[in-house]
């Protein structure tokens, strides 16, 4: 057996540590130099009232190189945006930035990324703290919904709409939405209220899913009554007219009249929606109706559409039915999944 001793006597030797190397990441800002793509904010901003930690903004990320980042914006009202951390991983990345400071003065107040011309996001700070929105169809500046869209899964949320602005047509004001579909922006929505009533700005066939006319003009569609009675009936006259395709598959288009036929079907009413029970909803069915005299085709429902409204959150569910005159077959819907509103 062999026996180890401890040595009688012993030496020193030196180790060089090194310090960790940090590399920049490289990215840019989704949105580029406009509004920033499906920013989330988050929080209540109120004029002297120091924010907190639940006061935040998520901005989405392309990182082309991994590494270390501080992204700090402008200051504006007494407050600024800023995170410091590291992107893991190169591609798409979302990046949560903490609001800091007290807003001096009510009103919108625009921040960019990083200060410079990067994209951009508007905060609303308030005079008061607001009472709760009792609005079926909220138009509060910053309020956002996502949706997902029944042929489309496994791709999370689908559809994001967010409040941004105000437009004027035809001397009425109206609430910009900016429609995204996979965090691509891709239409501009406008949308007021007047008394218990609700109104877009919209292409005469926007309301009509499966079949529209080849080009349009805008008019001002009343889409929501609210306290309103059940079975409630309104349709928009006079019809609107355009050309449509002819279905010969020919490209040939002929004349044809468009109208909607509103309906509240069910008032104070309780939906589930994506495993959440939404209550005190108004459900308001939409029938398009075509008349097309060289088809031989009058008053024509082209399909059964729902929309289901909730008191204080909006535009929860979406049901799109086509008809027997189209072919019929499956419906599509879109359904709330998260929402903000201020």
């Amino acid at each position: 057996m062999a026996v180890v001793t401890p040595a009688l006597s012993s030496c020193t030797f030196n180790i060089t540590v090194l310090p960790v190397v940090t590399v920049p990441a490289v990215y840019t800002f989704d949105g580029g130099s406009g509004i920033c793509t499906n920013f989330v904010l988050a929080g209540t901003y109120t004029i002297n009232t120091a924010v907190t930690a639940a006061n935040t903004v998520t901005l989405n990320v392309t990182v082309t190189t991994p590494g270390t980042y501080t992204i700090t914006t402008n200051t504006v009202n007494g407050m600024f945006f800023t995170k410091t951390g590291t992107f893991t991983t190169a591609g798409n990345n979302t990046v949560v930035l903490n609001a800091s400071g007290t807003p001096t003065a009510a009103g919108n107040a625009t921040f960019y990324a990083n200060g410079t011309s990067n994209c951009n996001f508007t905060v609303n700070v308030l005079a008061v703290v607001p009472p709760p929105n009792t609005d079926y169809f909220p138009l509060t500046n910053n309020s956002w919904w996502s949706y997902n869209f029944s042929g489309l899964t496994g791709v999370g949320d689908t559809a994001y709409n967010v409040i941004y602005g105000t437009k004027t047509y035809n001397a009425n004001t109206y609430s910009e939405m900016q429609d995204n579909f996979q965090a691509t922006p891709f239409d501009t929505a406008h949308y007021r209220k007047s008394g218990n009533d609700y109104w877009e700005w919209a292409p005469t066939g926007y309301y009509s899913y499966f079949i529209g006319f080849e080009s349009s003009v805008y008019v001002d569609i009343n889409f929501l009554k609210e306290n309103s009675t059940l079975n409630t009936t309104w349709t928009t006259t006079p019809a609107y007219s355009g050309l449509v395709d002819d279905g010969t598959g020919t490209g040939n288009l002929v004349p044809a009249t468009l109208k909607y036929t509103f309906k509240i079907t069910e008032i104070n009413a309780s939906i589930t929606v994506n495993s959440v029970t939404y209550t005190n909803v108004i459900h308001v069915t939409v029938a398009p109706t075509f008349t097309v005299p060289s088809l031989g085709i009058t008053d024509g429902v082209t399909e059964n559409d729902d929309y289901y409204y909730a008191k204080g959150i909006g535009l929860i569910k979406m049901v799109f039915t086509p008809t027997a005159l189209i072919g019929g077959g499956a419906a599509d819907s879109y359904g709330l999944k998260n929402y903000k509103v201020f």
